[in-house]
């Protein structure tokens, strides 16, 4: 039997579970009390499509990470293993050349920044890929579970303060 884990379920252990620190402890008993639903045949396809497509796109960003972390060491005379690749997923220009310690000329910035800002885009764009299937699936789960617009946001809500 294909079982959904979801946020929905970590919400419930997190409330209805025990805690070690910011752990959840799985014991047996909060495990049995799960209120397991069996999803459909056609609801297990949608879903393993979209987590099918969340794989390749993570594999897409990783190695276009990779790539523009070659490139742009390539580019600066400096170490690939240097360039912290988050910066791409987060625009944060400024703080990549901090981070990698660089006394780079005007031009040379403007360059790199254009650079920068081609392969961000990209980055973005997969990301926000990635983003809008997890939600989806999500979506997919609450509505398994029949849950309300207030159970949904209360869940949504916790999750931020993870």
């Amino acid at each position: 039997m294909f079982v959904f884990v979801t946020i929905s379920v970590w919400f419930w252990l997190k409330f209805m579970g025990k805690h070690q620190g910011n752990q959840l402890q799985i014991d047996k008993a909060p495990l049995m009390e799960l209120p397991f639903i069996a999803p459909s045949d056609e609801d297990q396809k949608i879903v393993s499509q979209k987590v099918e497509n969340i794989i390749q796109l993570k594999c897409d960003l990783n190695t276009k990470l990779q790539k523009a972390a070659t490139l742009l060491a390539s580019e600066s005379d400096i170490d690939k293993d240097s360039v912290k690749t988050e910066h791409f997923t987060e625009h944060d220009f400024e703080l990549m050349l901090n981070d990698l310690d660089m006394d780079v000329s005007l031009e040379k910035k403007e360059d790199l920044l254009d650079f920068y800002e081609k392969y961000s885009d990209e980055l973005k764009d997969l990301t926000d890929q990635i983003r809008n299937l997890e939600n989806e699936i999500d979506q997919e789960i609450f509505d398994l579970y029949e849950l309300e617009n207030k159970s949904i946001e209360l869940i949504n809500q916790e999750l931020k303060h993870e």
